[in-house]
């Protein structure tokens, strides 16, 4: 697999993409999914819901 390919599938590992491990370490701390709709909303990220 050449470089490209190699950094694709690493994303898709959870410590691999920061968005997953944003939302890990989120989950951590005892976020429940309801209150991230709602930060999402207040903060007008709507088109991530």
């Amino acid at each position: 697999l050449d470089d490209m390919d190699m950094c694709s599938l690493k994303a898709l590992e959870a410590d691999g993409s920061p968005s997953r491990s944003l939302l890990k370490l989120i989950g951590d701390q005892g976020c429940i999914v309801g209150e991230l709709v709602e930060f999402l909303q207040i903060m007008g990220h709507t088109d991530a819901l």
